[in-house]
Order: C-alpha cells, then sequence, then structure tokens
C-alpha cells in the first residue's frame, strides 16, 4: 500500500509537472483535471497511480523537484474515509482554481476529449457516480468564476448522455444545476434544439428535462421528435411483449408532450378557444387511448401491470387537464362545456379508482385536476347568474384543493410543482369568489415561495405567479412588499405585517365566508376517505407555512 506521504507526492507531482510543461490541451489536462475535480468526494490510491500514468514519463521526477513537491502537497489533501476505503480529498477551492491552469487555454476542438475524460476516466466503476456529480460542482463554481474557457467546457459536460442518464431520476437536481449557471437552461434548450440527444430514448429525456426547466419551445420540439420515434417503433409487430412495451414508450412519450403543453399553458394562461389546445386535445387523446392498450394486454408481472396501470393514470390525469382548459373558453353552460367538463370528471374518477387510495404524486394531481374541473364549474354558474350553484361548487373546490394538497404532501413532501397549484387555485378563489382578501395572500405567498423551489424564480410558471402577487400588493399601494417579491424573495414577505397592514386599513383579516369554509373543513376532515390523510400535523402544519394568525386558526 501507498503510504499518505507517497501519495500526496504523487498528485502534487502531477500538478507540477502540467504547470512547469504548460501543458494546455489534450489528454494529460483531460486526465488530471478528471481526477482533481473528482476529489471532492476522494482519490484512492489506485486514482492516483493513473494519474501518475497518464504523465509523460510515468512518475519519474526532475532532479530536485522532490524538495518543491513535498512542499506543494502538505496543504492540499486530507486523508479520509471514501467509498471503497482510504481515500485522499482536496482541501478548499484547490479544483477551481486548478481548472483556472488547466482549461485557460484549451482550444474548442478538444473540449469533447475534456468532457469525455471527465466522465470515463476514473478507473473504478463505483467512482463514475461520484464522478459526475463531482466534476458538475467543479464545472459550476469554475463557470460562475468567470474562469477563461469554462462556458463552452460546462455546456460540454452538461449536453453529455452519461450526465442526462445519471440524472434521469432526479430531473430537479440537473436542472438546478443549469439554472445555477447564468443563462443556462436557455443555452441547453437551444443546444438540443439545432442537436437532439444521440442515444435511444435521449429526445424524449432531453425534451422531459426542458420542459421542466420552463424552455417550452425547445421541449416540444424534441418531444415532437421523441413521438415520431415512438410511433416508428410501434409500428414494426414483434413478438408480444416486446410490442407492448413499444406501445407503452410511445404512450409514455405523448404524455410528455401533453404535459409540456400543461406548462406552457399555465405559465401563459392566455388560451382563447379550443383549437389553440390541439396539440394538448390530440397528445392526451392517444395517450389515453395507448395506455388502455397497455393495460388490457395484462401483463404477467405484477410490477408491469402496476406501471401500466400507473401509466394510464396519467394519461388520465393529463387528459382531465386538457379538458378542464377546453371547457373553459366554451359558451357557459352550451353542450360543448358540459360535455368537456363530464370528461374531465370521468377522467378524475378512474384515475382515483385506479390508484384505489394510495398517497401517490399522481391521485393528488388528479384531485387537484378535480378541483379546478369543478371551480370552472362554479364560474360557468356565476356567469349565467346562478349564484347557489355557484356557491356550493366553489365550496366543493375548496374541499377538492385542501385534499390534493394532503396527498401531495405525504406523497412527496410540502415543496413540489401540483402544490404550486393547490394554493394557487385556492388564492384565486379566496380573492374572487369569497373575498377573503389576507387569506388569499397567504396562499398566493405560500404558492410563490414553492414556485421558486421548484422551478427558479426565472422560469417561466413562477414569473406568471410573482407577477400576480405583485399586482395584488401594488393595488393595495404597498409598494416595499411588491419590491420584495420582485426580488424573488417572497419568503421575507412577513405574514404578521401584511397583517399590520390591514389593520392600519380597519380591514378584518377574515370575511363573511370564512366561517362557512371553516365547517366545509370540518367536514371534510370527518369524511372516511379524507379523514386518514388529514389527521394528526397536517392542519397545523399547513397554517404554520401560511403564517396564519392564531385568531385564524
Amino acid at each position: 500500500e501507498e503510504s499518505v506521504w507517497d501519495c500526496q507526492a504523487a498528485l502534487a507531482l502531477a500538478i507540477l509537472h502540467s504547470c512547469e510543461r504548460q501543458l494546455a490541451a489534450g489528454q494529460v489536462v483531460a486526465s488530471i483535471f478528471a481526477l482533481l475535480s473528482v476529489a471532492s468526494h476522494g482519490l484512492s490510491p489506485e486514482d492516483l497511480r493513473a494519474l501518475r500514468g497518464c504523465l509523460p514519463g510515468g512518475n519519474v521526477a526532475e532532479q530536485g523537484v522532490e524538495e518543491r513537491v513535498l512542499q506543494m502537497a502538505m496543504p492540499l489533501l486530507r486523508v479520509g474515509r471514501g467509498p471503497s476505503g482510504i481515500a485522499f480529498f482536496l482541501e478548499g477551492d484547490f479544483a477551481v482554481r486548478a481548472c483556472r491552469v488547466f482549461c485557460k487555454d484549451i482550444v474548442a476542438e478538444a473540449r469533447r476529449s475534456v468532457v469525455r475524460h471527465l466522465l470515463d476516466l476514473v478507473p473504478r466503476p463505483q467512482s463514475v457516480e461520484f464522478a459526475i456529480e463531482a466534476v458538475a460542482d467543479t464545472l459550476e463554481a469554475a463557470h460562475r468564476g468567470e474562469v477563461e474557457g469554462m462556458a463552452d467546457l460546462w455546456e460540454e459536460f452538461s449536453f453529455s448522455p452519461q450526465v442526462l442518464r445519471h440524472f434521469e431520476a432526479r430531473p430537479d437536481e440537473l436542472i438546478k444545476r443549469w439554472r445555477r449557471v447564468r443563462g443556462g437552461c436557455r443555452r441547453v434548450g437551444e443546444h438540443f434544439a439545432r442537436e437532439a440527444p444521440a442515444f435511444d430514448g435521449g429526445a424524449l429525456l432531453a425534451g422531459r428535462l426542458l420542459s421542466i426547466a420552463g424552455e417550452f419551445a425547445a421541449a416540444r420540439q424534441l418531444l415532437e421528435t421523441a413521438v415520431a420515434e415512438a410511433r416508428g417503433l410501434a409500428a414494426h409487430r414483434q413478438e408480444s411483449e416486446e410490442e407492448v412495451a413499444r406501445i407503452a414508450l410511445l404512450a409514455e412519450t405523448r404524455v410528455a408532450q401533453a404535459m409540456n403543453e400543461v406548462r406552457y399553458w399555465d405559465s401563459r394562461r392566455d388560451w382563447r378557444s379550443v383549437e389553440a389546445l390541439r396539440l394538448l386535445l390530440d397528445s392526451t387523446e392517444e395517450a389515453v387511448v395507448l395506455a388502455r392498450r397497455v393495460v388490457v394486454s395484462g401483463s404477467s408481472s405484477s410490477m408491469a401491470a402496476r406501471a401500466g396501470h400507473a401509466l394510464l393514470a396519467r394519461a388520465l390525469g393529463r387528459r382531465a387537464n386538457c379538458c378542464f382548459k377546453a371547457g373553459c373558453v366554451c359558451e357557459p353552460g352550451s353542450q360543448l362545456q358540459t360535455d368537456y367538463f363530464d370528461e374531465s370528471d370521468r377522467c378524475v374518477s378512474e384515475a382515483v379508482d385506479i390508484m384505489d387510495g394510495a398517497n401517490a404524486l399522481i391521485l393528488g394531481e388528479v384531485v387537484l385536476v378535480g378541483g379546478v374541473t369543478t371551480l370552472c364549474r362554479a364560474h360557468s354558474f356565476l356567469r349565467r347568474d346562478l349564484f347557489r350553484q355557484s356557491h356550493r361548487a366553489a365550496l366543493s373546490a375548496v374541499v377538492q384543493f385542501y385534499h390534493s394538497e394532503a396527498i401531495l404532501r405525504l406523497a412527496v413532501g410540502p415543496t413540489n410543482e401540483k402544490s404550486i397549484f393547490t394554493f394557487g387555485n385556492l388564492a384565486d378563489m379566496l380573492w374572487q369568489d369569497f373575498r377573503e382578501f389576507f387569506l388569499s395572500l397567504l396562499h398566493k405567498r405560500q404558492s410563490c415561495i414553492i414556485a421558486g423551489r421548484v422551478f427558479g424564480f426565472e422560469h417561466a410558471n413562477a414569473q406568471k405567479i410573482s407577477q400576480e402577487l405583485q399586482h395584488y400588493l401594488r393595488a393595495q399601494g404597498w409598494l416595499d412588499m411588491e419590491a420584495v417579491v420582485g426580488a424573488g424573495r417572497p419568503d421575507l414577505l412577513d405574514p404578521a405585517a401584511l397583517a399590520r397592514r390591514f389593520a392600519d386599513m380597519d380591514v378584518p383579516l377574515s370575511g363573511i365566508f370564512a366561517t362557512r369554509i371553516a365547517e366545509e373543513l370540518r367536514q371534510m376532515s370527518a369524511s372516511p376517505t379524507i379523514a386518514p390523510r388529514v389527521r394528526g400535523a397536517f392542519w397545523p402544519t399547513l397554517w404554520a407555512d401560511l403564517g396564519m394568525p392564531e385568531s385564524l386558526v
């Protein structure tokens, strides 16, 4: 085994050689940079041997270099435990400073080689996962520090198939990394719009990622490519199980396409006709048909059967969303509007039955969509002066939104994309339908906070919600509070300060409908279906998150 002293000397010697010989590009620099980058997660003795071996002349030290090596080595490394035993960790920001030296003059032609080394050089297979995370950290830090030549290198890394696949199950983490670099999401979108990822499922994966990132146009283009590819595969008749898998892939792709359209329209809220929703209508209709075929195929595997039912539930959820959107722009009370709202409710009901009471994200989503459909019915009644029916439907929607939030918190916690809309819809209802202005602002504030945490405040959907909250505050003349929200810090909008503003205006914190809403929530909490989900900490935690004054609780 190599001694700690020898390992420190080996790494320092590699750095010294590369600096003294002014190696500006090529495999040597790429190899050294790769190993330096993963050192935040630890270098094994084997890593260090590989590092030495990549140098010209192996590990032969020049005459008189040892003293300088040892002097340089001591502040660089500390010894600790890595995934496979003893490991050596770089201290401080050395890896970033190394980037400044190693990557300053790398020419464009060498960048792909550098990225390949960043991902493939580490000799231990179990190190690859650590390498991607650590290299990403290093590249981001160097890019933020405006290290010369790092922007293009960061892009090459972000576009690589290994990185996309590595973060496939954790898309939010990759997108957060994109956002931490100025203009990162836009640049990734522009790249993939020009050149889709060249691996199986690459267009679908990149389209999903860009949709979450708010790059809807680029995502739409990639998902259209993915649909065409999946349709081509599904057209080839194969053995039974393989054919079902191809149909499932096409259904998944259409579901992803529909989700991108949902996010796009939610960021705008300006569709004026059913025809404007054509892509959403077509994609959801086919997704449901295909998902039903997958379920009917009756896979012998219980896991595959559950996956097929979950796929159908997602497709139904997207279809329900599409139908309430279409119904909203139909003539109030018309047969077409009724048909769309009824189809939305049928999709929600079927998806709820499929999930069979499980506390899952898709269940929370479809209950949320059911609430929006009910709210749309309430507004249709209102536009026809059917006030009693409108009021009753609006109260039902309140229950559905809080029920959805309870499911979402049990399934994925309080910070998730769908909770943006449980709070957002409740805020709009409390303001417009019930005139409960203070409660509305608390819910809109919470929606804005979650949107920033989930999407980042530069995201189109987060911007839309922030603008709505700013509009409410500006209308009251509270420009200081508007500025806080506009700066991307709705969490600093103090609920107690809001309450004082209402008191200064001699406006009560609760209006005439607060008691009726509270009664609905009490009945909701006693429902056999809902009670298990709201029992215990749900209500106290929810009120605390909102900053609800004790007098209103």
